[in-house]
């Protein structure tokens, strides 16, 4: 991950939280879409920048990120519940088959399941040490092939409607 990647999250959250209207919410979800991996701190710097496939036990290791940055926010008192418990949740997935917690439906906070759609889609768009970037499509492709099992079906509709309006 480079800053890139919090940046172009950032960015497709503030896009969406104009969309719906959340101008009461929208430093917030910026927040958490800058934070949501700084559990990666803790995680050892080879290990994230590792050619190719983790093996099962690095791949255990690495889904530790988000309980990590949970712990690094959890007593910060600028921080909101709606940051911590986004940062925390951002790889439920909405059919009970994400991490840390194994969460499902509306047991996931609001603002992680839209930062989980966004994580999602720059990570596929962006090229890293160990894939190619594919192209907007075929990201477009995965979100909606995943509606409903890994990303909420609305919130996946709304994210669509502001790919055109991303810069």
């Amino acid at each position: 991950h480079d800053m890139n990647h919090f940046l172009d999250v950032a960015r497709l959250m503030y896009i969406f939280s104009l969309e719906r209207g959340y101008a009461f919410g929208k430093e917030e979800i910026y927040a958490t879409a800058l934070l949501h991996d700084i559990g990666k701190l803790q995680i050892p710097t080879k290990l994230l920048h590792k050619p190719g496939k983790l093996t099962p036990e690095e791949y255990e290791e690495m889904k530790k990120h988000s309980e990590y940055g949970y712990e690094l926010l959890k007593d910060n008192v600028m921080m909101t519940s709606k940051i911590k418990m986004g940062v925390y949740m951002h790889h439920e997935n909405v059919d009970g088959t994400g991490y840390p917690l194994g969460l499902e439906g509306d047991q996931i906070y609001l603002f992680a399941k839209i930062i989980h759609i966004a994580d999602v889609y720059d990570a596929l768009c962006s090229k890293r040490s160990y894939k190619k970037a594919q192209l907007p499509t075929a990201s477009v492709d995965f979100l909606m092939q995943r509606s409903g099992t890994m990303f909420q079906p609305g919130i996946v509709s709304i994210f669509l409607d502001c790919i055109p309006l991303y810069p």
